[in-house]
């Protein structure tokens, strides 16, 4: 009978494979080990160089809030000039130069019409041009007509003033009631005269703000 001795201990003992599992486990923890430390390495350079992003923008920043805040204030200043001038132009479209009126209102005056009062009446504030605010023109004329035919002469001033030959921005124009009348003047103890005088109110197309 043959007998064999066992002298190694457990722990001594080697695996027959060619691979060392202790092994393997302590470089896989070590590998594990060494990629955190890259991971974190790297995620703390990023977390600097954003750092000095930030600080770069921020110090940019301070030293441009300065001129942001005056650009915001000129633009500010910009927008009610620009609000102040389109107020203007609106003002300056809607307004009625009466320096052209009368001028051209002087050259279609018939001979035999004396003109003796003229006023022009302004509305403003609920007067509408569609949907913008406007305003309204009155012209009231008054005259005396000393002719054979003063209803002609009148009906004559009334065409003028309608048509485009005058200015072309009358709406209408109307004789109000009692507004064409005759008066009969005395011009000595045996003589006397008939004037005729008139009223005329002419009415403009609203001029709109906008």
């Amino acid at each position: 009978m043959t007998y064999h001795v066992n002298l190694l201990l457990d722990d001594e003992r080697r695996s027959a494979s060619r691979f060392n599992v202790a092994m393997v486990l302590r470089v896989s923890i070590m590998l594990g080990i060494g990629m955190i430390l890259l991971v974190t390495m790297m995620l703390f350079v990023a977390g600097q160089e954003v750092s000095m992003k930030v600080a770069k923008a921020q110090a940019k920043w301070d030293h441009l809030k300065p001129q942001y805040s005056e650009l915001q204030s000129l633009r500010r200043v910009q927008s009610e000039l620009r609000a102040s001038s389109r107020q203007i132009e609106s003002c300056r479209l809607s307004r009625l130069t009466l320096g052209a009126e009368l001028a051209q209102l002087q050259t279609g005056v018939p001979e035999e019409i004396q003109l003796t009062a003229l006023r022009i009446n302004q509305l403003v504030g609920n007067q509408k041009s569609g949907a913008a605010s406007a305003r309204n023109f009155e012209m009231h004329l008054s005259g005396k007509v000393s002719s054979d035919n003063p209803k002609g002469n009148v009906d004559k001033l009334i065409a003028y003033l309608s048509s485009s030959a005058y200015t072309g921005r009358v709406e209408s124009v109307t004789v109000p009631n009692n507004g064409f009348r005759k008066e009969t003047v005395r011009v000595s103890v045996t003589e006397t005269r008939t004037d005729w005088y008139f009223e005329l109110v002419c009415k403009y197309r609203p001029r709109s703000f906008e």
